[in-house]
């Protein structure tokens, strides 16, 4: 190059005069602006990534425009060589004719420029109400149009699972089965439904089945606009079930212009099960469990479902996952008998490995059991590692991995967790709870609150959001009116009688009668175990003034417990049951003696959610027994602790009486 510069500030000028800079902010105008419209032509054609060809070109012609803006320049004569530096008197005169069109030309490609910049801007913020992925969708509950009542389940099965198969599709984010449930026979619009769930595509439909005869009518719709862009009618003999799911899943794929994977393709080609009547089974248990009424009734019947399933195709391995999910959900539910439920479990997850090798669901299957089963933290979070390194948004994986946090104290990645799933799936009642359930634990009521609220309104048949909000008003203010209101609600939308929740309300607000007779008259059917029962029933006595039924249900209490602690050994919560049957019928010793045990087999630093409660306990217990400065020291303790244990159980139940005229009560409950 001719008049090289001797610094950098000599350079920058000679940039200026030979109008490089110009010619940049030139091309630059109008390589943003060949981009922006072929990303509008591209994404016509549903291609939404430019191809790498066009930035290959406009980077190559980037480097040629800056040389040729080196040399040459556009005059009022056409293409003309730049001067020399050592001519430049002789451009003093073309100066100003030249001076005005290249502040034209500058002016237009900066507005160019910025208006491209803008507009970008401006479209991705109204593209904040969907995640970064464009493919966010929600496969609402069909309808069901069945006129035989034993086919009511088929609707909500075909949402499952075809469900299942879009998650397949690694472009998809589905959302959760407990976000969609709340628009079963919804009038919200579909604009509406999609700016709630953040999603930019639903999916809507209805099911007929006749005996062998099924119709399947399918809606694919664009949220933004309430556009109902695809929709088509599947007419199916009952034997072609089995793929019809994986068959949906692809259409959809293709009318989103998404191009499946060779992977993909294979995962959506193979069948849960070849049998359709395994199918049908399956789908069976599956409403059993959905229902979230894990009543043991439910939790039977969705068991025999499964072994109905896996009866007609031994080799349903999705069947083995879900019959080993249902044991451990009964053994955290109904921990008696531990032993015969976690075997049983164990079995059913070896088989289903042994079956198919790779299965998401046997790793889930997996971690819960040494979750739920043995408390093994480590060898949980590595069974849901393996699943999040190929679904890295499982959702399962993902909640359960939060939940082990939980327990092992590590706060801060248990709620992160959390959030990342509410930030996707936002309407999840599971997750909402869990996530005020946490909140709980750290003392934040209010917020805890305000998430049990948006649970509800989404799960307003839950029952166990009713029980937690109402733990939550305790804990916070000792409310019984506005828990008594919430235990009404609850009553009313559910089909649950609340029988421990109304008892304990009526003690705490002095009713013992009233807490007795729901006792008597309910019985011990929403307990989890009838020891728990036999246990409050005592109370109850205990406070009716009735010595001998009390002495004769703590006995009771005794030996259930005991019984339960020659099938399971190890089990922490009933050696502390135990201790509090013991000390209600005077066996001072012992009963200490089994409460610390259970405190030192699941102390607070293996399990910060259910230590504590080992610990409050063992305060009973030292209470029943006249140890109250034992008492006042774990009180203290418990105080401090991220539980659901505040001053509010000290006034209200009249258990904690006999501290209330000792100097370290009152200063804690002054406090």
């Amino acid at each position: 190059m001719s008049a090289s510069p001797k610094n950098f500030d000599d350079f920058w000028d000679e940039l200026k005069r030979r109008r490089v800079i110009r010619g940049i902010l030139a091309y630059g105008a109008g390589a943003l602006l060949i981009l922006e419209s072929l990303d509008i032509i591209l994404n016509s054609f549903g291609i939404n990534q430019m191809p790498k060809l066009v930035i290959w070109i406009l980077g190559i012609g980037f480097i040629v425009s800056v040389i040729f803006s080196w040399y040459y320049d556009f005059t009022h004569s056409g293409i003309q060589k730049t001067k020399p530096k050592n001519q430049i008197s002789k451009l003093n005169s073309e100066k100003a004719s030249h001076l005005g069109t290249w502040k034209i030309t500058t002016f237009i490609s900066l507005f160019i420029i910025v208006g491209l910049l803008a507009l970008n801007v401006v479209r991705s913020v109204k593209g904040n109400i969907f995640t970064n992925n464009d493919y966010t969708i929600a496969v609402l509950p069909f309808d069901n149009l069945s006129d035989n009542e034993k086919f009511a389940y088929f609707g909500d099965a075909m949402t499952e699972n075809i469900s299942l198969q879009l998650g397949k599709i690694n472009e998809f984010q589905v959302r959760s089965g407990t976000s969609v449930r709340q628009y079963k026979k919804t009038k919200k619009t579909s604009v509406q439904i999609g700016q709630e769930l953040k999603v930019k595509y639903l999916i809507e439909g209805s099911t007929q089945r006749y005996e062998n005869i099924m119709s399947i009518t399918v809606h694919l719709i664009e949220t933004k606009n309430d556009e109902d862009i695809w929709q088509k009618k599947y007419i199916r003999i009952w034997e072609e079930v089995t793929s019809l799911e994986s068959e949906i899943a692809k259409d959809i794929a293709r009318e989103c212009k998404i191009v499946l994977t060779e992977d993909e393709k294979k995962s959506l080609n193979k069948k849960l099960t070849e049998n359709p009547y395994a199918m049908d089974y399956y789908n069976l248990g599956n409403d059993y469990l959905n229902k979230r009424n894990y009543n043991a009734t439910a939790l039977n019947s969705a068991i025999q479902m499964y072994y109905n399933a896996i009866e007609l195709d031994p080799a349903f391995a999705m069947a083995y996952a879900k019959l080993a999910r249902t044991f451990i959900l009964y053994h955290y539910q109904y921990p008696v008998p531990k032993g015969i439920l976690l075997e049983k479990a164990k079995t059913a997850i070896d088989k289903a490995f042994k079956l198919e090798p790779d299965l998401p669901e046997a790793n889930i299957a997996l971690g819960a059991y040494y979750y739920y089963g043995y408390k093994d933290y480590v060898r949980a979070l590595e069974q849901f590692q393996t699943v999040l390194k190929y679904e890295p948004d499982n959702f399962d994986a993902l909640a359960l991995s939060a939940a082990i946090y939980r327990r092992q104290g590590k706060w801060e990645m248990s709620q992160k967790l959390y959030q990342k799933i509410l930030k996707s799936d936002p309407l999840d009642a599971l997750i909402l709870n869990n996530y005020a359930f946490s909140c709980d634990l750290h003392h934040n009521y209010s917020k805890a609150l305000e998430y049990f609220d948006r649970a509800l309104s989404i799960r307003p048949d839950w029952y166990d959001l009713y029980k937690n909000k109402i733990n939550s008003l305790i804990a916070w203010k000792g409310d019984i009116t506005e828990s008594g209101k919430v235990l009404q609600a609850g009553l009313e939308a559910t089909d649950f009688k609340f029988t421990e929740t109304r008892a304990l309300l009526d003690i705490y607000a002095g009713k013992y009668n009233n807490a007795l007779k729901t006792l008597v008259d309910l019985g011990p059917e929403e307990f989890q175990t009838k020891g728990d029962y036999f246990l409050m029933l005592a109370k109850a006595y205990g406070l009716t003034d009735k010595v001998k039924m009390e002495k004769n249900y703590y006995d009771s209490a005794k030996v259930f417990f005991e019984n339960g602690l020659r099938k399971e050994p190890d089990n922490a919560f009933l050696y502390s049951s135990l201790g509090i049957a013991l000390a209600g019928l005077g066996d001072s010793e012992n009963s200490i003696n089994f409460g610390k045990k259970a405190t030192e087999m699941l102390p607070v630093s293996q399990d910060v959610v259910n230590g504590p409660e080992l610990l409050i306990k063992l305060a009973q217990i030292y209470i029943m027994t006249g140890k109250y400065s034992s008492a006042m020291n774990l009180i203290e303790q418990l105080l401090t602790m991220k539980s659901n244990f505040t001053v509010y159980h000290l006034k209200l139940d009249p258990l904690y009486k006999p501290l209330y005229q000792t100097p370290r009560f009152k200063e804690l409950t002054r406090l």
